[in-house]
């Protein structure tokens, strides 16, 4: 289990994520929501240590994350970033990037990292690229190649951050039922989403954030009915099944 003790961090001295705790458990799917600018992509990034902590502990497995080194944190957490570059490498080579830290100092794969990044191209259904130039791939396909890559790097914990904006819903759906299947290998999985029915509909639990504290946690119904998103989000929720919700602008512009 991912444990947060009053987490408190952000950029140049000014809070983003203040005072946070939380609990995120294995088989789960943990989905972070708020406004843009809440510090949803600040705690992740506090989480995998590219940022370092004002105060407060990162717990896992009951311990400190901070006594781990880069190497040893990389085989536990993984993490995909809502922004980078392309690179200029082959879709199959990005996918054994994951086994990276696993190397050791002869820089040679084994049998295990193979069997590992044949094992995530097969869940991925990204074969059909494996020798494709990542530029020369749709956005959704990229996608896919990145989650092979976190699958291959065989974490405890998985952390997304937005991983499908941009995407179409078909690759949407796609990539959802692919990081569903790592709920089911037993992963932590953490990912923040700005889309709310996405969210309620493949989360175990939702973490709702405004101004850098969480502000609910719970089940999707839970939070949903609540009030919580209608007050952070200043938008109507309404359920109109018991897997479906309808969302508006606004309480009186009514519903779409």
């Amino acid at each position: 289990m991912l444990e947060l003790l009053h987490l408190t961090g952000g950029y140049n001295g000014e809070v983003k994520v203040n005072s946070l705790s939380a609990e995120f458990k294995k088989d789960e799917i943990t989905a972070i929501v708020g406004p843009n600018g809440c510090g949803k992509s600040t705690l992740l990034k506090l989480i995998v240590r590219l940022l370092k902590p004002m105060s407060g502990k990162i717990i896992l497995d009951g311990s400190d994350v901070s006594s781990l080194n880069r190497k040893e944190s990389a085989q536990k957490i993984s993490f995909l970033p809502q922004a980078r570059s392309i690179p200029h490498m082959s879709a199959g080579s990005l996918i054994l990037h994951g086994r990276y830290p696993y190397l050791s100092y002869s820089r040679k794969y084994t049998k295990k990292d193979q069997e590992a990044v044949e094992n995530a191209i097969m869940i991925t259904g990204t074969e059909k690229f494996r020798d494709t130039p990542m530029d020369r791939l749709s956005g959704g396909e990229r996608q896919k190649v990145y989650i092979a890559m976190l699958i291959a790097q065989d974490t405890e914990v998985v952390l997304l951050d937005e991983p499908t904006t941009y995407l179409d819903m078909n690759h949407q759906f796609e990539l959802m039922n692919i990081i569903k299947s790592l709920k089911q290998q037993g992963k932590t999985v953490v990912i923040v989403l700005h889309d709310l029915s996405l969210a309620l509909q493949y989360a175990d639990r939702v973490i709702v954030m405004d101004q850098g504290k969480l502000t609910a946690c719970g089940a999707p119904r839970e939070i949903c009915l609540s009030g919580t998103i209608d007050k952070v989000f200043h938008i109507h929720t309404q359920r109109i099944s018991s897997s479906q919700y309808v969302f508006s602008p606004d309480e009186k512009n009514g519903l779409f």
